[in-house]
């Protein structure tokens, strides 16, 4: 598909609109001035007047709120292009799912993979876990540095002309005995981890190396080597461990350059081989979908923690924003896809505190009005507490009901209720507001078959309430109301929140093929 995909943008002379669909990352959160250097906005700076972008990033989102909401999130105007920007708080499925959707409405995509600095290569440069980041700062060559912006770059994965074979055929005796006594599992991480890590950084020479082979095998094995000697899964390899512990120690004192090449380059292939185990890549590959990875800037960069931290510095965002301008540069899709939606209003969906325009009866429900980016709603503090929606369409008879809520760490014990009034018709959808880690974010239910009844100027209607079953602490905040119908051709389903339990929403139409949102 590169050679469909890459063309000439030199001949694009209209403007095209680049729309940003991501998370608290897209918002610019951990910037200093997000406006101005979140990266989308400088992606805007970089790409110049040719591109328009339009960001509508939402904090504390999953890809399920876009998948279910694109629409309203561009305000009923799709862009000619967007990047989806979910890899960090979204699971594979529910990325695909609004690839997708996207697809559907004949919109070229994008998908951003953000790789975080892990935590063990800590452990990998400092001779002590207890010292500060200053033993990260060490300056590196810029000329080792290579740059594998995207999946079209030639030197990326998968056409990256590098084989596992000749990779094996490179190593030592010594290398090759210290993989013979790995356990099974872990020799077969270490060689994946090499293998992804070439790719990630364009460049197979470091594991030709004794470090390369060292640090892949570390990084494989690093709760056995940097953990307690008494942990049963060592036991029988406590030699071993021992001695590449004293290895790593070697190259700490030396601050070798090798090392720190390696250990850069593993990081890389880390969170590379994760995408591609995942099955994001070959999800988006099989869609004949670009990605774009920070990865490549971590062996440059890797000193700067906070550029790859949960929520990136300006630099961090910086190298977020280089490698999709690269992209930009030589992949111009001309035109829309073909789309298999026939009308593109065939979804209803109001998020946000505008929810509170659909409601008919309320008793103690009240709007909230959020600022920064986040999702504000309606909510309730007291058991007991009712709202009714009016949901109103032109042309869904029937469709899928799915409703977005607060959950969090701070709503203990609330639980609540979606049921259908009659003489419209659903499953009753229990909500669990409560979030055990400490985060706070919109989740989605799980869909129901809703059946709506005819009103007299000809739309469609159904009436849904909320309502507090119980509520200990906190409160209980819908956030989304959603109605969609299934569309033939699409290979994802919603999902529920984080992959907690993937829904398998399909229906099987009068010709026998599956439909899916």
């Amino acid at each position: 598909y590169r050679r469909e995909q890459r063309t000439s943008c030199a001949a694009h002379t209209t403007e095209i609109a680049l729309g940003v669909l991501g998370n608290s990352i897209t918002v610019g959160v951990g910037t200093v001035n997000a406006k101005r250097n979140c990266w989308p906005a400088l992606l805007q700076s970089s790409l110049g007047p040719r591109y328009r972008i339009i960001n509508r990033g939402v904090r504390a989102s999953r890809a399920d709120l876009a998948t279910l909401c694109c629409l309203e999130l561009f305000q009923g105007t799709l862009p000619d292009q967007v990047v989806v920007d979910y890899s960090f708080t979204s699971d594979t499925p529910q990325m695909l799912a609004l690839v997708d959707r996207l697809h559907s409405f004949g919109v070229h995509t994008i998908v951003n993979l953000f790789c975080q600095h892990p935590g063990w290569l800590h452990l990998m440069r400092c001779t002590a876990p207890s010292e500060n980041t200053t033993c990260m700062r060490k300056p590196l060559n810029s000329s080792i540095r290579a740059y594998f912006g995207s999946s079209l770059d030639v030197r990326g994965p998968p056409g990256l002309p590098l084989r596992r074979k000749p990779l094996a055929e490179q190593r030592t005796q010594a290398q090759q005995e210290i993989l013979s006594q790995l356990p099974p599992n872990i020799r077969r991480r270490a060689i994946h981890l090499m293998w992804w890590g070439a790719h990630a950084i364009s460049d197979g020479h470091i594991f030709e190396q004794d470090e390369g082979l060292h640090a892949a095998v570390v990084a494989a094995w690093h709760r056995c080597i940097f953990g307690p000697a008494t942990n049963p899964f060592c036991q029988p390899n406590i030699e071993l461990a021992g001695r590449l512990r004293r290895i790593v120690h070697t190259y700490q004192h030396t601050q070798s350059n090798v090392w720190w090449h390696a250990s850069a380059a593993v990081a890389a292939g880390n969170c590379i081989a994760d995408y591609n185990i995942w099955g994001t890549i070959p999800g988006v590959m099989q869609r004949i979908t670009p990605y774009t990875s920070n990865v490549a800037s971590l062996d440059y960069h890797v000193g700067e923690l906070t550029a790859w931290a949960g929520h990136p510095n300006n630099l961090g965002h910086r190298l977020i924003a280089e490698p999709v301008a690269q992209l930009l540069e030589h992949w111009c899709p001309v035109g829309r896809l073909a789309s298999n939606s026939s009308r593109i209003d065939d979804t209803i969906c109001t998020y946000g505190s505008r929810v509170s325009s659909l409601i008919h009866l309320s008793e103690g429900f009240q709007r909230v009005d959020v600022a920064d980016g986040r999702t504000g709603g309606v909510a309730a503090t007291h058991s007991g507490a009712r709202v009714q929606f009016r949901l109103v369409s032109r042309n869904l008879k029937e469709g899928f009901l799915t409703v977005g809520y607060e959950r969090g760490w701070r709503n203990k014990g609330v639980v609540g209720r979606i049921s259908c009034l009659s003489p419209c018709a659903c499953q009753p959808i229990e909500m669990d507001a409560f979030n055990t880690r400490s985060f706070t974010g919109t989740s989605f239910t799980t869909s129901v078959w809703v059946q709506l009844k005819a009103s007299g100027d000809g739309s469609y209607e159904c009436m849904v309430e909320g309502r507090v079953m119980s509520l200990v602490e906190g409160r209980l905040m819908l956030q989304a109301m959603t109605l969609a119908a299934p569309f033939a051709g699409n290979r994802s389903t919603l999902v529920q929140v984080g992959g907690r339990g993937l829904s398998p929403f399909l229906e099987t139409t009068t010709d026998g093929q599956t439909t899916a949102f």
